[in-house]
């Protein structure tokens, strides 16, 4: 079929299309090559094009586009729009701009890198591929794979795809080769694994499993779900059901078939109501429903958050209730908007068991008959930098018999006379929520119980000066008998807005007879209030970040022989440390030497000999640190030494940051990663060993592990994680993750147990079915 387009200008061309082109382009563009009418096209779009003549900025078709080999425009111009329907065998777009009116794609659409858009409506299509792409693409029925992060709305992401994908079709960094994915499509050759399934058919088949087994309790947190599994309706013995981070939008009307049901949270599920049946879960003693609204931080949502029914006082048994992150910031010219008010229902003041409320980001609003409610023990308000308090919401503190209550990191315009009503509160966080505060402060003093107070002097947000000195020292002159920690971190110099403070500023800590635990971290402080040295109950104080000289280091050393002391990065100006830093270092390589020759004790004599150094404030390295640590860690897991090392393994986590902070592709991130591994296997391990209670802690620590695994050397943290699990009954998906071991390494020794586990081989044969292709052998058949 012959065609013809003419060049236009920009302007020109969108004024015969109707103003389309400039509704659906952000980018500039000259010339337009415009095609009046449908296109035809054999061989692929862009060289065909050129073939026509048709060189512009922009390529813009009226009609349909039919073209009988792939669209694939990588470069930023010539983009493309398509008035009507397009067919091609594959959309493929990189940094320029393509818009179309839908269509059908035999293969797939590809959308690479985030320089371009590409918009293709609703279309049907097999695959959907995004790598880092603004791509628009509503496709039902296709299985979509994100092959640079983990989209939500993703089948497969950058964990999943070299578990579901055959090798064929990866690169040397495990993600999709998307040349070589299509060259099998073509050839209608397999690119799944046998067994793979997209993220809601493992849900499902996991549910299916749960379901046979009659288990207690659910946990469906971030399955890709998008709408409820009906099957679950068929649990009516189900304690337990977490559905968080799925866009679900809606429960069912007949929830309340559930009716064992104690514990239910669907956070972050797209909710705009819960249907009334939820106030006939007359056993629920845990309702967490945080994060269903829109987030839009430059202008409200355009649906409002979640509603509760009107009967949710029906739920006599409820003891935890969790409406966070239920307010918006609306769009206003104020610095610091007020956040949207959030309304519990007037029903509310009839959870007479309501021990624990959290509405950390919400402007709760409590209705009367709440007012006074005396079950209620805790109350979290934690604000952020973009969902904050700016008062206390009316009636916390009628509350008479709260203990604990949670304040930081909101910007309060006061502290109200009336917290001194709380005579029974135990713990007040005032973390980072004083730079607004100003006027007379209620006396701390007069709540008799207070023994946890935390009143850091810092702040979330660029527009919220810091606190001044005089205000931690009109804090410090009330006589707070019951307080045993304390703490007044960050209160350091800050740009203009605050000198460096002098010891006195602190002095008052002196009052604090009963003080246990201190923390001055971030303080700027080169000398101690002399006040301190006089606490008579001391046994934790946190020093680190300040500039201490080394005679004040020793002296507080002396003064508190048996407490725990922490003095890194001291940053003392013009102090020799680099000596002491070379000292330690030497000191680590001698336990380095010790330890490959196994002379164990020696070692670990000298790992402690340079931990002394760092403790001490006479050098500094929060790398040298962790290295010894972990170094004593190891040792004491080949000797077998559970006692010594079971606390190594704590502290060295809580010296790593969390797995999605670590930077793997550096040397000290793959350290990192490296202590992750072996200190949460043998923190598993050994409490797998132990007592039953211990098996949550044993959970969490080895899928923290599990996250940093990177290949078959790593096999042995999935055989922990396996086991783990078969103790706590989780049964299908220990064996998921044994089935995951196989693939990775059959040949791995230890887990041979497992994998030759009768257990194992009927749910290979039964449920686990499910996870392989039909009439494909498992490995173990």
């Amino acid at each position: 079929m012959p065609h013809s387009a003419r060049v236009l200008s920009f302007a020109e061309a969108d004024a015969l299309l109707d103003g389309a082109l400039t509704s659906c382009f952000e980018g500039s563009y000259e010339t337009v090559a415009l095609f009046e009418g449908d296109v035809e096209l054999d061989g692929d779009f862009l060289p065909a094009m050129q073939g026509l003549g048709a060189t512009a900025d922009l390529i813009a078709i009226s009609g349909d586009l039919t073209v009988r080999g792939d669209i694939a425009l990588w470069d930023s111009t010539p983009g493309l729009f398509v008035g009507g329907s397009t067919t091609a065998e594959t959309l493929q777009g990189g940094d320029c701009e393509i818009s179309i009116n839908g269509g059908t794609f035999r293969y797939l659409i590809y959308g690479y890198y985030n320089d371009g858009i590409l918009d293709a409506g609703t279309v049907t299509v097999p695959w959907v591929i995004n790598s880092d792409h603004d791509l628009r693409v509503s496709a039902e029925g296709a299985r979509r794979v994100d092959n640079f992060s983990d989209d939500d709305a993703a089948d497969w992401g950058r964990v999943t795809i070299p578990q579901a994908f055959l090798p064929e079709v990866l690169d040397e960094d495990s993600r999709l080769d998307v040349d070589a994915f299509l060259e099998r499509l073509r050839a209608g050759l397999p690119v799944l694994k046998p067994g793979a399934m997209t993220a809601r058919e493992a849900a499902l088949a996991f549910v299916h499993a749960a379901r046979e087994r009659r288990d207690t309790a659910l946990d469906l947190t971030r399955r890709k779900l998008k709408a409820f599994p009906s099957e679950i309706l068929e649990m009516p013995w189900l304690e337990k059901l977490v559905l968080d981070d799925n866009d679900l939008g809606a429960l069912p009307d007949d929830l309340d078939r559930l009716s064992a049901l104690r514990e239910l949270s669907v956070a972050d599920c797209g909710l705009a109501r819960l249907p009334d049946a939820v106030t006939r879960l007359s056993e629920l003693r845990v309702l967490r429903v945080a994060g269903n609204r829109a987030y839009d931080f430059e202008k409200a949502p355009a649906e409002q958050p979640l509603e509760l029914p009107a009967g949710l006082g029906a739920l006599t048994k409820l003891e935890v209730l969790d409406v966070s992150g239920l307010s918006f910031k609306p769009s206003s010219g104020e610095a610091l908007p007020e956040l949207s008010a959030w309304r519990l229902p007037e029903s509310a003041g009839s959870l007479k068991r309501l021990r624990r409320l959290v509405a950390d980001g919400t402007n709760v609003i409590f209705p009367r008959p709440m007012f006074g409610l005396a079950s209620l023990s805790e109350l979290e308000l934690k604000g952020s930098s973009y969902a904050y308090l700016r008062r206390l919401p009316e009636g916390v503190t009628t509350f008479p018999n709260l203990v604990r209550l949670d304040l930081r990191s909101n910007f309060l315009d006061e502290l109200p006379a009336s917290l001194l009503d709380l005579v029974n509160l135990e713990e007040l966080n005032l973390h980072n929520a004083l730079g607004l505060v100003t006027g007379p402060l209620p006396d701390l003093s007069r709540l008799p119980k207070l023994r946890v107070l935390a009143l850091s002097g810092g702040t979330d947000h660029t527009r919220v000066r810091v606190p001044a000195h005089a205000l931690l020292e009109s804090f410090l002159s009330m006589p707070m008998r019951a307080l045993e920690s304390l703490r007044v971190d960050r209160w350091g110099k800050n740009d203009d807005d605050r000198p460096k403070p002098p010891a006195a500023v602190f002095e008052g800590l002196g009052r604090l007879h009963s003080l246990q635990r201190v923390d001055l971290s971030f303080n700027d402080l080169d000398a101690l209030p002399e006040s301190l040295y006089a606490l008579p109950a001391l046994v934790e104080l946190d020093l680190r970040f300040n500039a201490l000289p080394a005679a004040v280091r020793a002296r507080v050393i002396a003064t508190f022989p048996n407490a725990k002391i922490d003095l890194r990065s001291q940053r003392v100006k013009g102090e020799a440390s680099a000596a002491a830093a070379v000292q330690a270092n030497e000191l680590i390589k001698a336990a380095n030497r010790a330890r490959d020759r196994e002379q164990w004790s020696t070692a670990l004599e000298t790992y402690d000999e340079a931990l002394a150094q760092y403790a001490s404030g006479s050098a500094n390295s929060d790398y040298g640190v962790l290295y010894a640590l972990y170094s004593k860690l190891w040792i004491h897991g080949k000797t077998g030494n559970a006692v010594e090392g079971l606390p190594l393994a704590r502290r060295c986590l809580e010296l790593v940051p969390p797995v999605w902070q670590l930077w793997h592709f550096t040397d000290e991130g793959q350290f990192h990663r490296e202590v992750v591994r072996y200190a949460t296997n043998f923190l598993a391990w050994e409490l797998l060993k132990g007592a039953p209670a211990g098996l949550d802690e044993a959970l969490s620590s080895i899928e923290r592990g599990a996250a940093c695994v990177d290949g078959a050397e790593h096999a042995y943290v999935h055989d922990t994680h396996a086991r783990v699990l078969l103790a706590l009954g989780r049964t299908d998906e220990a064996w998921r993750e044994v089935l995951r071991l196989q693939r990775v390494d059959a040949s791995f020794e230890p887990s041979q147990d497992l994998f030759e586990d009768a257990r194992y081989q009927a749910w290979l044969r039964g449920a686990g079915s499910s996870h392989r292709s039909s009439g494909t052998p498992s490995p173990a058949e």
